[in-house]
């Protein structure tokens, strides 16, 4: 008789409890809004002061076509070649690319003991060498053999270089002949990759998809050589301001195929 009394009673004090809440109040006002991220370098947003040096989609040429036959355009470095200049091709391709319908490819028959596969030139003269910043970016789509570097040069000086390597290592490059790996790239898709050499400071950093891996890296204006390490003089350079695609390792050309596209280098004065 006492537990079912014990029940009853419970019962009613959790009625009167329910009976006793009153209606939901209005929700509070929302709090203040919290700190803002920092904000991502978009090479694509072009300061209205910049001056553009390169901006390549490889439109302008017909599918099949080497782009390196005319002065002021793309060309291949005879002069850094040795023995078999026909052992690496690039042609203008619609097999693959990042926007429109075409792309350089790069691909390597045979083993070569040459240097340097091909030059794009800036414009005649960039506004200023020793201050402001220069910005680069382009897209690689690489498979996994060979090693392809790509570098900036500016008056006949090696400023900056990557290397993608067959294991899928990005080595940026602190000299000559040494590097360090700094991330991975991702095999057979386009990849983009950013260079930004403060002219000011002689140092440059590297983007990878827009992602920081390395700054700060001093630029060690090494002069433009053969294979060899015989200088290539101003008289018999292609041009002595430009973007480069190099082979492997300063050692030989490889198999392999590589797509290049989209790239985009610009100068902002300052700093």
């Amino acid at each position: 008789m006492k537990k079912i009394l014990v029940i009853i009673i419970g019962f009613v004090i959790t009625l009167s409890v329910l009976s006793c809440k009153g209606p939901q109040g209005h929700i509070g006002p929302s709090g203040a809004p919290g700190s803002t991220g920092t904000p991502g370098l978009n090479f694509g947003d072009i300061p209205a002061n910049a001056t553009i040096l390169m901006n390549e989609n490889f439109e302008s040429y017909a599918v099949g076509v080497t782009p390196t036959n005319s002065a002021g355009t793309w060309q291949r470095c005879i002069s850094c070649m040795a023995t078999a200049p026909n052992s690496v091709y690039n042609v203008v391709t619609n097999t693959a690319f990042v926007s429109y319908q075409k792309s350089l490819m790069i691909e390597g028959i045979t083993i070569d003991a040459a240097r340097e596969i091909l030059k794009g030139p800036f414009v005649d003269a960039i506004p200023n060498t020793l201050s402001g910043i220069i910005y680069a970016s382009f897209y690689v789509q690489k498979d996994g053999t060979g090693t392809k570097g790509f570098t900036l040069y500016i008056n006949q000086l090696e400023k900056a270089r990557i290397d993608l390597n067959t294991t899928g290592a990005i080595n940026v490059y602190t000299s000559k002949s040494n590097y360090y790996t700094a991330g991975q790239y991702n095999f057979n898709i386009f990849n983009k990759y950013s260079l930004v050499i403060n002219l000011s400071t002689n140092t440059y950093d590297v983007y990878f998809n827009d992602l920081m891996i390395a700054q700060n890296i001093i630029c060690y204006n090494s002069v433009e050589c053969t294979l060899t390490g015989t200088v290539i003089y101003a008289n018999d350079t292609v041009y002595p301001t430009f973007f480069g695609i190099f082979t492997n390792i300063n050692s030989e050309y490889t198999f392999g195929t590589v797509y290049l596209d989209n790239i985009l280098i610009y100068y902002v004065p300052g700093v």
